[in-house]
């Protein structure tokens, strides 16, 4: 499987995409990122790339970091004949299925009709959100969570709770909500 996870924005955008290779492969997909790599050189935009390759016991998998000057370049590249056939080329040497995920600024939590949503959008929407569940859990797991628990550890806890009630609950709610506005 395959996993690209990009920023939004007019800022300079990073890709991140990764790859299972198939077993005694890792010399032929190396080769096949030069040739990705020299490729990427030529399309407008292009800053960097980068191979990862996987650390046992950490990341099964091999990854690509790549960064363009905006992401219309990106686009550019993401959409190219050149990467296709790169792609193809590599495909032999992965070893499952190829699937992309596009992911904006923050996270999945903003794609309204594969439009991308502006960032002072998503900010206005996460801190609709994220304000009554931080004040709530403050309540709630202050009078929940020990005084002798450490600070450190009280913080994570509260983020863990947060984050979670915001992807799972909050965020695609009040995206539903928002939706309308968020597609202007």
């Amino acid at each position: 499987m395959q996993r690209i996870a990009m920023g939004a924005g007019d800022d300079p955008v990073t890709a991140v995409a990764s790859f299972r290779i198939r077993p005694g492969h890792d010399a032929a997909f190396a080769a096949g990122f030069e040739q990705l790599r020299n490729s990427l050189q030529d399309f407008d935009g292009y800053l960097r790339a980068q191979l990862f390759a996987p650390v046992e016991g950490v990341q099964d998998d091999t990854v690509i970091v790549f960064s363009f000057q905006s992401r219309d370049e990106l686009d550019l590249w993401l959409e190219s004949p050149a990467r296709g056939e790169i792609l193809d080329r590599l495909d032999e040497h992965l070893d499952g299925e190829r699937q992309v995920n596009v992911v904006g600024g923050f996270g999945g939590w903003f794609s309204v009709d594969s439009k991308q949503v502006k960032t002072w959008k998503q900010s206005a929407i996460v801190l609709l959100g994220l304000y009554p569940t931080v004040l709530v859990l403050n309540e709630t797991l202050g009078r929940i969570i020990p005084d002798s628990v450490p600070y450190l550890l009280n913080v994570l806890v509260s983020l863990m709770v947060s984050v979670s009630a915001l992807s799972w609950l909050i965020m695609p709610r009040l995206t539903t909500v928002f939706a309308n506005w968020l597609r202007d």
